[in-house]
């Protein structure tokens, strides 16, 4: 009836952060090669004018300035979740080494999404992309650390409360234990 625990909630945050960051520095590779090459045809066309170039170029900035931003709303969004969710549901201290091992399993992933993002930020054809997303490769390159912070809060949020502790979702009444 009443979850027991929520403890691969982490590593689903690590891994969508990590897929979803290789995912922008592609697009943010691709796009921008893509508008040259469309541009590059219009105009060579004897009749394009300055309104069928201009949304090109404002989707190469685009681009390179929301991409980021949309990341840090996924990992702020999915961190948020992952902290109410650990606080209002019930728990109890016999799953802590069960969440210890799940975090450790995390961290190894965590480990994996950052190298793979490494070496696909150090490939040579996606430097315009690595210029524009600083933040996003300092954030991946720390992914390990920052999932073992995140997991250690989760932790204290979801069993640093008295046991049974929790908020009743369904509004059955009763005490959810």
């Amino acid at each position: 009836m009443y979850k027991k625990g929520n403890i691969g909630a982490i590593l689903f945050m690590i891994a969508s952060l990590g897929a979803f960051a290789i995912f922008l520095l592609v697009v943010g590779t691709i796009v921008p090669q893509i508008n040259d090459k469309v541009e590059e045809g219009l105009t060579s066309q004897t009749n394009v004018s300055e309104v069928v170039l201009a949304p090109l170029e404002k989707s190469t900035d685009i681009t390179g300035s929301v991409l980021s931003s949309l990341w840090y709303i996924m990992f702020g969004g999915l961190l948020i979740g992952l902290i109410i969710t650990g606080f209002l549901m019930p728990s109890n201290p016999i799953f802590i080494p069960v969440f210890v091992i799940m975090l450790i399993t995390t961290i190894i992933v965590a480990m994996a999404m950052s190298n793979a993002y490494e070496q696909i930020h150090n490939t040579p054809g996606f430097q315009v992309a690595t210029e524009e997303q600083k933040s996003v490769g300092f954030v991946m390159e720390k992914l390990p650390l920052i999932a073992l912070i995140i997991g250690l809060i989760v932790l204290f949020v979801t069993y640093a409360k008295t046991r049974g502790e929790g908020f009743d979702i369904m509004g059955a009444g009763g005490s959810p234990v």
